[in-house]
């Protein structure tokens, strides 16, 4: 009879490690050759140092047992547990192949888990336009933690309402979010840089989170200026153009002058009739 079995840690905090027994234990009559022992990982958790999921034992005999043992790291709090998956232990004796699994123990992992975004609106705008930039704080732990955020501006980047830095304190399962504005006097695809945020809890655990990096993009303001300063060009010459035209009143001399003209008109007029007439006249004679 063979005997494999596997243990854990019951609880362990989010920055302590786990240590992992896998147990053989040979209860027949006859000396096994040649066993090979493996295990496998949630994705929850991460080898710790050099730690292996792999062994070979090259004999267990009647009555003996041998154990192997490795460690890991967790990477997310759950206060329900996890159950960890069976080890496996493969043989051959006599041309026949045999296989057993181990038990499936559970593990329970506390701790706050602190995620940091980052965010900028809008993407597109002018020199001299103002953005709106928003970082969100969560803990998706299940322990309370005190966390600390620090953001910077970007090169020619100015200030005008808010802060770059806050405090506050989330609950298992809380998220906080801080806002401030700035004015960007630079143009180009300009790069925000990361958020900086560092987080302490009860029992002294203490990290560093990251946020992403974003871009946008700040457009040369006298490109649309230019254009508006054609536009209200052009609409301001019609006008005075227009009221030149409504605004003229005629003189008493200008009113002479232009009988005149008129009379001048006529004249050269009558002439024509005159001269297309006889042209007729010679041509059908």
């Amino acid at each position: 009879m063979f005997k494999f079995s596997k243990s854990i840690n019951d609880n362990i905090y989010m920055d302590e490690i786990a240590t992992v027994t896998v147990s053989l234990r040979n209860e027949g009559t006859r000396q096994i050759n040649s066993i090979v022992v493996s295990d496998t990982l949630l994705p929850e958790f991460e080898l710790h140092r050099n730690s292996t999921l792999e062994w070979e034992l090259d004999s267990l005999g009647c009555g003996e047992c041998k154990s192997f043992t490795y460690q890991l790291k967790p990477l997310q709090p759950n206060e329900e547990g996890y159950r960890m998956p069976a080890a496996l232990a493969e043989w051959s004796c006599d041309g026949m192949k045999y296989s057993v699994h181990s038990d499936s123990p559970y593990i329970v992992v506390y701790g706050p888990l602190i995620e940091l975004s980052k965010s900028a609106t809008p993407a597109t705008i002018d020199e001299g336009g103002i953005v709106t930039v928003t970082l969100e704080a969560k803990n998706t732990g299940n322990m309370i933690a005190s966390i600390d955020v620090a953001d910077s501006l970007p090169p020619d980047a100015v200030l005008t309402y808010g802060v770059t830095n806050a405090k506050a304190v989330l609950e298992a399962g809380e998220s906080h979010t801080f806002r401030y504005r700035m004015r960007m006097d630079a143009v180009g695809s300009i790069e925000l840089p990361a958020a900086f945020l560092q987080f302490v809890d009860n029992h002294e655990y203490e990290g560093t989170v990251t946020s992403e990096n974003v871009t946008i993009a700040v457009n040369p303001a006298n490109s649309q200026s230019s254009s508006d300063s054609s536009g209200l060009h052009a609409v301001a010459t019609a006008t005075a153009t227009q009221t030149a035209a409504t605004s003229y009143q005629p003189t008493g001399s200008d009113t002479e002058t232009g009988r005149e003209a008129v009379a001048g008109y006529r004249f050269t007029f009558v002439y024509l009739l005159i001269v297309l007439y006889a042209i007729a006249r010679i041509t059908r004679g």
